[in-house]
């Protein structure tokens, strides 16, 4: 799965990734905290991208199903709670779906992490920022938003 429009691997870079996990916090709202099922953290949830990273992949244009082979296939320690965002995107990367910059690969995993600890995805959302860039403009308010 490509860019339908010319058919090149979807481009992800740091500024799309904190462009695109803001448009999640705005629509989710700052103090929402994903839940967890049975334990674990899934990039879909009956049939739909359910958390911060996975809903992120679809906008993007990652096909459901394949964020779905990554949440049956396990982390490469043969965990069963799936691939992390860093295999995730390697994989993804690999199989010629997505380029990735490394500052947005360390932005999903920060942002992953983050959520996956219980943190809100408002928190999540500056975790990154304070990782990538200290010193990034924030929004009026709650500071959270780059923009």
């Amino acid at each position: 799965m490509t860019d339908t429009e010319n058919n090149q691997p979807i481009v992800i870079t740091r500024d799309g990734v904190i462009a695109g996990l803001g448009d999640l916090v705005e629509e989710y709202g700052d103090d929402y905290i994903y839940p967890r099922y049975e334990e674990r953290c899934v990039y879909v949830f009956e049939g739909e991208p359910d958390c911060m990273v996975g809903k992120f992949l679809a906008n993007k244009g990652v096909p459901v199903e394949r964020l779905k082979e990554a949440d049956a296939n396990g982390d490469i320690w043969g965990n069963i709670t799936g691939a992390s965002a860093v295999e995730l995107v390697g994989q993804l990367e690999n199989e010629g779906i997505i380029t990735i910059s490394s500052e947005a690969r360390k932005a999903l995993q920060y942002a992953q992490i983050a959520q996956d600890g219980g943190e809100t995805w408002g928190a999540a959302l500056q975790e990154v920022i304070r990782h990538l860039d200290p010193e990034a403009p924030r929004r009026e308010g709650d500071g959270t938003h780059p923009f």
